[in-house]
């Protein structure tokens, strides 16, 4: 224990005592966590259970997840003799995994708490009371749900935990570049529209290892291992899980057709899949029933009891569809969208910022740390282009992976759930944070100790 402490303490003077305490809050939040044991679940988690349970796998939710979970079980009773199928285990291995990628945050940015410790009594107080709101009333909660969202945040907490502390031994630097290999294949592969939030991520990882700095350098081969994980997904998914196709996608389509529809006044039937049909819907009784929300099944919830009990509304319960019906759904979502391109484009403006508005992190919402995310991406990429690269690329490159993750639900969002943005809210605050830093130490606040 006393190595351990030496390792996340290990530069700290007797002038910077106080500096520790943020491990202390930290353990406090990871004893907070617990609460929660053995975590809450949704309508997706009892899915993914009893996929799990069966050991067949379907992709309309992600079966990753769902093997992952199982795995950790039949390790867990093989140690022990025991016959556990609840979600004990994984909730646990999810808090550790988050956690432990904050201590090693934490370790990083020493010289950060360093600088407060340094500050009258006062101003140390009211940031150690605003890093324990952060984190008894905004990333505890965060863990208390098992599903996808939560796995996705832990692992690539610990992927940027272990890249801001990368061991300078060859051997130790090519196994953490490897864990954060493993780590973002388990992020993304549990939530796929984390494609692209992956690649910064993965191009730090690539300069840890090789101790490159140079972006034209790296960017070649981060985005050549970032094609060969997204494959490597798709062919554990497909291949070695043997998943059946649910054809999520169908939610999207369905969702932008029947709103286009509702706000051009036209009645353009899609396919139905699963090879049903939408009579007896009629034009009068659409525009008089349909409700437009931000869900597709909540908007037909008055034309399913206008007509019940007829099933075949239930656009999301049958999953017999085909490839061939969801080819045909796609090519009429295509026409619909391109004789409507303004309507399309508008309605997507208003789900997404309304995504923004509705949510808050730390008392914003997330359109506020939209704005800031750009305007830190419109900088660097200034800096870019003037060739004068900033000595620490991870602020800007955390806050690019959280717009990138973020940004794609312009076009794909179904619902409006604040679990969506947990990897935005944290990537965005990160660079706030780090950023803040800059200008406390402007006009005094704390010393400027470099970061």
């Amino acid at each position: 224990m006393l190595k351990v402490w030496r390792f996340f303490t290990e530069g700290q003077t007797d002038t910077t005592q106080a500096a520790r305490w943020p491990f202390m809050a930290l353990l406090l939040c990871v004893a907070a966590s617990f609460i929660r044991f053995p975590g809450e679940w949704d309508n997706d988690t009892i899915s993914q259970h009893a996929q799990m349970l069966a050991g067949v796998y379907r992709d309309w939710h992600p079966p990753i997840f769902a093997a992952f979970w199982g795995m950790l079980n039949k390790a867990w009773n093989t140690l022990t003799g025991m016959a556990y199928t609840g979600s004990g285990v994984i909730y646990t291995v999810h808090v550790l995994m988050f956690w432990s990628g904050m201590l090693l945050l934490l370790r990083a940015s020493k010289k950060f708490w360093q600088a407060f410790a340094g500050a009258p009594q006062w101003k140390l107080s009211a940031v150690l009371a605003f890093f324990l709101f952060l984190a008894f009333f905004e990333l505890v909660p965060i863990l208390r749900l098992v599903f996808k969202d939560t796995a996705m945040v832990a692992s690539y907490s610990l992927t940027v935990g272990i890249i801001l502390n990368f061991p300078h031994k060859r051997l130790w630097r090519w196994l953490a570049f490897a864990a954060c290999l493993l780590l973002l294949f388990y992020g993304t592969g549990v939530r796929h529209n984390a494609a692209f939030a992956m690649i910064p991520l993965l191009a730090l990882a690539v300069m840890g290892v090789s101790a490159k700095r140079s972006i034209l350098l790296v960017l070649p081969v981060t985005l050549l291992i970032w094609a060969a994980l997204l494959l490597g997904i798709n062919q554990f998914t497909y291949g070695v899980l043997k998943s059946e196709h649910e054809y999520s996608l169908k939610e999207i389509f369905y969702n932008d057709i029947w709103k286009l529809n509702y706000k051009t006044k036209t009645f353009d039937l899609p396919p139905h899949m699963g090879g049903g049909n939408w009579d007896p819907l009629t034009r009068e009784d659409f525009f008089k029933y349909f409700t437009n929300k931000p869900n597709i099944t909540d908007s037909f919830e008055f034309i399913r009891k206008r007509y019940e009990p007829d099933e075949r509304f239930n656009i999301y319960t049958d999953f017999n569809g085909t490839k061939d019906d969801l080819d045909a759904l796609r090519e009429f979502w295509f026409t619909k969208v391109s004789q409507h391109p303004g309507k399309y484009l508008q309605h997507r403006r208003v789900f997404f910022m309304d995504l923004m508005r509705n949510f808050s992190f730390m008392t914003q919402i997330g359109l506020v740390y939209l704005v800031f995310s750009c305007a830190i991406l419109l900088h660097f990429t200034v800096k870019v282009v003037r060739r004068k690269t900033p000595a620490n690329l991870v602020p800007y490159f955390m806050v690019t992976s959280g717009l990138l993750y973020v940004l794609p639900y312009f076009f794909i969002a179904p619902a409006m759930q604040r679990r969506y943005l947990y990897w935005f809210y944290l990537t965005s605050f990160f660079g706030l944070v780090w950023f803040g830093k800059k200008f406390f130490s402007h006009y005094g606040l704390c010393r400027k100790n470099p970061q």
